[in-house]
């Protein structure tokens, strides 16, 4: 499954989402719309240090709850340097 190949326990997401699987599908299908990406890669363009914690912490912690470990796994912190 999808969360298998992202090493993610789907149990564990879907219990983040009240064990509701349509909810869970719809913020997925939310994410792939987000435009999270876009904001940090202009604040990084703009070397706008704040905006790009900022941004990158969001898109962070979205991930985290999702289950997309592998982006929500990324040190913010180093983002600012």
């Amino acid at each position: 499954s999808f969360y298998d190949a992202m090493n993610e326990n789907y149990d564990e997401v879907l219990g983040r989402m009240m064990g509701n699987e349509d909810f869970l599908c719809k913020m997925l299908k939310k994410f792939a719309q987000d435009t999270s990406m876009d904001k940090l890669t202009e604040a990084m363009e703009a070397r706008d240090n704040k905006a790009v914690f900022e941004h990158a912490h969001a898109l962070k912690g979205v991930c985290a709850n999702l289950g997309l470990g592998l982006l929500g796994g990324l040190p913010v912190n180093r983002t600012v340097k």
